[in-house]
């Protein structure tokens, strides 16, 4: 987002995202949406998604990440968004928020960025793609379960400082991670040893589990 946008004329604002302060003070009259990730990488830190959704659709703004879309943004009421709003001279005029309703802004993604800028997915990769959803849920579940265990492993182990994952109460948030995942998640996750810099440089090297064993 700081090197990439610029280049289409867009500019990004860097807040802390946990500062539902700072996140409303940046917001500016050219402000379009407010980006967040979540779970972050490397520590799975959650963003207050509910609050963050409130400060953005209290200034007329969608709240984004990747594209999913519960058709309940109203488009045209601000006025910040012809390219959705307002008819569309490549569409024959067609206004998406008029033709498409619920639909206008991934009708809008499909009809015109996919065809302008050639963001499409191959045949062959969008099987593949099938092929694994098929699976996703289960595999998600192994993640979350797997994980749980290794991360409960290396709270107790001896030679581990901290373990930074946020179903452990001892992260900042635990909370928001029990409101927004109930059924588990983040495989993704920190953790501090103790020693000096030779002992990281051999957990480096050698084999995660024969590692913390030595």
């Amino acid at each position: 987002m700081a090197h990439t946008l610029p280049g289409f004329g867009i500019k990004a604002s860097f807040v802390n995202i946990h500062d539902l302060n700072e996140v409303e003070a940046a917001i500016k009259e050219n402000t379009r949406a407010i980006y967040i990730e979540t779970l972050g990488n490397p520590n799975s830190d959650i963003p207050d998604i509910d609050a963050l959704a409130g400060i953005a659709h209290k200034h007329g703004l969608p709240l984004g990440g990747i594209i999913v879309d519960a058709g309940k943004f109203d488009w045209a009421v601000s006025g910040k968004y012809p390219a959705i709003a307002a008819p569309n001279p490549s569409y024959h005029g067609v206004s998406f928020v008029n033709a498409a309703g619920p639909a206008a802004f991934v009708t809008y993604i499909r009809a015109i960025l996919l065809r302008d800028t050639g963001a499409s997915i191959s045949p062959f990769a969008a099987f593949l793609l099938l092929q694994g959803i098929e699976t996703l849920s289960l595999r998600l579940e192994r993640h979350a379960e797997n994980t749980k265990k290794v991360v409960e492993f290396l709270k107790n182990h001896s030679q581990v400082e901290k373990v930074n994952h946020p179903s452990l109460p001892s992260h900042p948030d635990y909370f928001l991670y029990q409101k927004y995942f109930p059924n588990g998640g983040a495989s993704i996750f920190t953790f501090d040893i103790k020693g000096r810099k030779k002992h990281i440089g051999l957990l480096i090297t050698c084999k995660f589990s024969h590692c913390l064993q030595m």
